[in-house]
Order: structure tokens, then sequence, then C-alpha cells
């Protein structure tokens, strides 16, 4: 496919640049017919007691992910190193821009 041979960073400027173009059409269109193209979104005190819910919800993963990484970890699930190296290269390789980080993409 056409797609396939494009490299990462090509694919991800064209979703982003669609993206972006499809957000401005709706938000245009939607302007256009005198309707609110947010929906309703405000900031409000229910929307703030709604975001500080989530968050204290999340705390328990983002511990849990921060333990993954701890030497404790590792010790008690070997496995997780070589979740690790993986994690960290495709990282690396998600973001490698020729010229710019070369010296960081080698160290891996």
């Amino acid at each position: 496919m056409l797609v396939e041979s494009e490299t990462p960073e090509t694919k991800v400027t064209g979703a982003l640049t669609l993206a972006a173009l499809l957000t401005t059409v709706s938000v245009v269109i939607t302007t256009l017919c005198n309707k609110d193209p947010w929906g309703g979104m405000s900031l409000s005190l229910e929307t703030a007691s709604w975001a500080a819910i989530g968050g204290l919800l999340a705390l328990p993963l983002a511990g849990l992910r921060a333990y993954s990484w701890s030497p404790g970890a590792i010790k008690a699930l070997p496995i997780l190193e070589d979740v690790q190296v993986t994690q960290l290269s495709v990282r690396a390789r998600c973001f490698y821009w020729p010229g710019i980080n070369d010296l960081a993409f080698e160290q891996l």
C-alpha cells in the first residue's frame, strides 16, 4: 500500500494535518449553523470536580507504573527489564530526528 512505504514522521505529520483541517472545518460549519462548536463545554466547578476525581482515580495507575520501573519490581519480575528495553527502543525510533538527536538514538 502507499501508506506502508511512508516514514513514520510523514504518517504522523499527515495525521496531525488532517486532524487540524477536520477540526477547523467542523468548527466553521457549526459556527455558520449558529451552533456551539464546543458542545456546551465550559470550565465550571462541576468540570473541575470531575477532573479532580479523574486525577485521583489515576493515582494508583501512576503509582503502579512508577513501581514497574523500580529495581525492586525488576527483581520480582525479571521480564519487566525486557519490557522496559522494548519501550525505550520504540520511543527512540518514534522520536528519532536525523541530525537532532543522533547521539541519544545511538546510545540505545
